[in-house]
């Protein structure tokens, strides 16, 4: 006779719950789903019906008898499996406290849950048939939360302890559908974490590397995205200790790139490196973004970071060293008046890339990239600005020598020493107008004084303002104007007479 496991389905929203209960009902045939609305009502069946599995919503965890529900929980001791909305270190923290030990993120695929009470039903049976826990401490069930989080001097079966990283985070669900869905050659626990998934195998005799391997090509054959695979074949130590030590040789990716399986079996050690920049290397700094040094500045960051060899430094420091490159690149655009607009948006891409980027040489690459775009708009405004300097060194001398009938664009250049057709291109585009427009602008601009403030006749005017004759001068200040020079002076004389 089969045994009949009960689960309990603690979840708030009506149709949610419903579904969860249908899902089982009609995908698992040995087994009873109970249903509660609230953490009173869970506590009751808890106590009532002692289920084997708890299914807990934890939008439930607001309410007032949460600290009760716990109590019953670690009395009851039934299997946790909680539900949530949010992948973070503090919802997972909850979770543990609650006694979690399964955690499915929302939203799941459905055979999700299915597997996951599936094998829960399997290692109880196993367990029943054994008389033995499928579990790495004698008296508990299955691996937990806490036993990852929290120090612990008891004694553990040996165990295996292989890590699963994704590159992008938002494989990460789908990454974690396809772990539990594969057909390993020994069912590990499974515990997904912030950035990467556990698996814990209680054997330790099997070739984990070629298993591994086979497990990454048929990831691979799906058309995911990039993962990589850690295998801590160390010695043996508690839970707590070798998911430290697991999680410190996830960061070898940082160097060594995605698509591996990596195997350690001794704890990772980093190498020591100064995270900021020494004085000669400020100096040398400075002197290469002044001199627009290109060259120098890739080299350098090459060098001094893609050339990395076992042992590795501490990434931190590198991600530290890296902004202490980048607070050079910055005074620099400070002091040149770069630092706004895109630029400054391109700054803090660059940051944020160094701090949280999962690949080393993307970072290197994007920062080459961005002080090459820096030293490129501080070329260019260098430029406009000698450019505008021409430009107001010629009308200057304009100004003061607009009198001069014979003042031409050729007299300018040999002034500014430029070429006239360089000149009359860089009037054209930083002014909108040729030189002769512009020298017609000032003379007129000078004649209206005359008009205005003299009594000198039209001709004069046209004379002193450097006007070949009166005839060209009114065409000239008609078109300009749109009135001639008389009626000019006539109206203005009238509106202040």
């Amino acid at each position: 006779m089969r045994v009949l496991y009960k689960i309990l389905t603690a979840i708030g929203d009506e149709f949610e719950s419903k579904g969860v209960q249908w899902l089982l009902d009609s995908s698992i045939s040995n087994i009873k789903v109970l249903v509660a609305a609230s953490i009173k009502e869970t506590i009751d069946v808890l106590e009532n019906e002692k289920p084997n599995i708890l299914i807990f919503d934890m939008n439930l965890m607001a309410q007032d008898e949460i600290e009760q529900l716990k109590k019953s929980i670690k009395i009851m001791k039934p299997h946790v499996m909680t539900i949530t909305v949010e992948d973070t270190f503090e919802v997972a923290k909850k979770a543990i406290d609650l006694g979690t030990s399964e955690l499915l993120i929302k939203p799941y695929a459905p055979q999700s849950m299915v597997s996951k009470v599936k094998s829960l039903i399997r290692d109880f049976e196993s367990a029943s048939k054994s008389h033995v826990h499928p579990s790495l401490y004698p008296n508990q069930s299955v691996i937990q939360y806490k036993d990852i989080f929290l120090p612990s001097n008891k004694k553990t079966q040996p165990f295996t302890m292989i890590a699963i990283k994704s590159e992008k985070h938002s494989d990460y669900r789908s990454l974690f559908s396809f772990v539990e869905e594969y057909r390993f050659s020994i069912r590990p626990s499974f515990l997904p974490m912030d950035d990467h998934i556990l698996c814990i195998f209680t054997k330790k005799n099997e070739n984990w590397l070629d298993e591994f391997k086979r497990f990454l090509a048929s990831w691979n054959e799906i058309g995911r995205g990039a993962i990589s695979i850690v295998i801590h074949s160390g010695d043996e130590s508690s839970i707590n200790d070798r998911y430290i030590e697991i999680r410190k040789m996830t960061e070898v990716t940082f160097f060594e790139g995605y698509e591996l399986v990596h195997e350690f079996f001794q704890p990772l050690v980093w190498k020591f490196i100064d995270p900021f920049l020494t004085p000669t290397e400020q100096r040398n700094w400075i002197d290469w973004l002044n001199q627009q040094n290109m060259n120098l500045v890739r080299g350098w960051l090459y060098d001094e970071f893609l050339t990395f060899v076992h042992p590795y430094p501490d990434p931190g420091l590198l991600r530290t060293r890296l902004t202490s490159v980048l607070a050079q690149v910055r005074r620099h655009m400070t002091s040149h008046g770069v630092n706004e607009g895109e630029l400054e948006s391109d700054y803090l891409e660059v940051f944020d890339c160094i701090l949280y980027a999962p690949l080393i040489h993307r970072i290197v690459e994007r920062l080459v990239h961005f002080i090459s775009k820096v030293l490129a708009a501080i070329n260019e405004k260098s430029q406009i600005s000698k450019h505008h300097d021409l430009i107001e060194k010629s009308i200057s001398f304009m100004k003061k020598n607009y009198w001069n009938k014979e003042l031409d664009l050729q007299i300018v250049s040999d002034i500014i020493q430029r070429n006239p057709s360089y000149l009359s291109n860089l009037f054209t585009r930083k002014t909108g107008k040729g030189f002769r427009e512009k020298l017609n602008e000032i003379r007129i601009h000078e004649a209206k004084k005359l008009l205005l403030e003299t009594e000198l006749p039209l001709k004069e005017i046209a004379y002193l303002c450097g006007f070949q004759n009166q005839q060209y001068f009114s065409r000239v200040f008609h078109k300009q104007e749109e009135t001639s020079p008389k009626m000019f002076r006539m109206e203005h004389a009238e509106r202040n007479g």
